[in-house]
């Protein structure tokens, strides 16, 4: 349409009174314009379309983002819980803790039976209760309080002389004691040994069951994302089948417009070009017209020639047999040659007074423009 603006018409082509006129004064333009106006409201229908769509799917990407946090945060592997070992170590831990109490009860059944032994003996040893009283005086500061009360007697009296053994009684409870008391260090260590392994049993106790709760808060809030999303996935799918038939009839809407566009793209190219035509054309009749004439102005001078030819032979004749021919045989017989004369018909409506006159660079242009035609194929 620019082109057409901006190509002036020849003067030569219009009557002179006339103002200058564009190529694009003579045809009807409000047809591009509607047209235009056409597609451009198609193409705001259709990007209105993608906005709705394109916020149905923001919302869908901010719910899988969602969702993925939320299974990202859902611990999948731990010491507990790992793929070689799925299994819950409760049971087992369990049974660690009541197999080591059973072998504790055992061991502080030993030194309870142990610590009768002491008693007794120290009962039945002279000067033993004076000992006792000083060691439990005299214990370090950093050691724990000895109490002597389970050695005492209820009366504080010596209780060798209520009952009495004898002397291989008392060497044979005394050497079982100094057996014991070998042992009696290693017991206490392998008590400490079960406790520690005790209490680092229920620690994995404690930690393990604090993984599971922890697994279990987050997978339910994933579940619960999940089912969120469930939820609004419907309105997901029903936004994408709604907005798919809506591209689709405004795709055949916008393929129909930019095809008459397409025609009138063509329809006016082609409009141009024949003006361009039209320039070669003048100027194809304007060489036929000096062609004719220059055919014209050879076939008068041979008319010329045959009209001198002629009069001298009519001059001749008279010479001859003028004085002997009566005048009035035939009137004629006297009289000059003919005249011939070639004049222009200029009647009927296809008649054209005169071509117009085009300028050389005119045609010139409207030529190379026609060859570039030829070369792109366009014509």
């Amino acid at each position: 349409m620019d082109i057409l603006r901006s190509t002036m018409v020849e003067a030569a082509f219009r009557p002179e009174e006339e103002e200058p006129r564009s190529l694009l004064d003579f045809v009807d333009e409000q047809g591009v314009e509607t047209m235009r106006d056409a597609l451009k409201e198609s193409i705001r229908e259709a990007r209105e379309a993608q906005t709705e769509f394109d916020s149905a799917i923001l919302s869908f990407d901010d719910d899988l983002r969602s969702l993925k946090a939320a299974m990202k945060s859902s611990p999948q592997s731990s010491i507990f819980l790992s793929s070689s070992n799925i299994s819950s170590p409760i049971p087992s831990h369990f049974q660690t803790l009541e197999t080591n109490a059973q072998e504790m009860a055992a061991l502080l059944d030993s030194l309870v039976s142990h610590f009768d032994l002491c008693v007794n003996a120290i009962r039945h040893t002279e000067g033993g209760y004076a000992a006792v009283r000083k060691a439990a005086s005299s214990q370090p500061p950093e050691a724990d309080p000895v109490s002597v009360s389970g050695v005492m007697s209820a009366e504080g009296n010596n209780p060798t002389t209520e009952h009495p053994i004898s002397t291989e009684e008392r060497q044979e409870m005394l050497d079982v004691l100094e057996k014991d008391a070998a042992q009696l260090e290693d017991v206490v260590m392998e008590l400490r040994d079960y406790l520690q392994e005790m209490e680092t049993k229920h620690e994995e106790i404690l930690e393990y069951i604090s993984h599971l709760t922890t697994i279990h808060t987050e997978t339910t809030l994933a579940y619960s994302t999940l089912e969120a999303v469930g939820a609004r996935l419907p309105s997901y799918i029903i936004a994408s089948q709604e907005f798919r038939l809506h591209w689709e009839e405004t795709k055949l809407n916008i393929l129909d417009q930019l095809s008459e566009l397409e025609s009138m793209r063509i329809f006016y190219e082609n409009y141009f070009s024949s003006y361009d035509s039209l320039i070669l054309e003048v100027y194809r009749r304007k060489q036929s017209d000096e062609k004719v004439k220059s055919i014209i102005r050879k076939a008068v001078e041979q008319v010329e020639k045959v009209y001198e030819s002629d009069m001298r032979e009519r001059e001749g004749f008279r010479v001859d047999v003028g004085d002997y021919l009566p005048v009035d045989l035939w009137p004629g017989v006297n009289a000059p040659a003919r005249k011939w004369d070639f004049v222009q018909n200029e009647e009927g409506e296809w008649a054209v007074k005169s071509l117009p006159v085009l300028e050389r660079t005119v045609v010139e242009a409207a030529g190379r423009r026609d060859r570039e035609r030829l070369k792109k194929g366009d014509v």
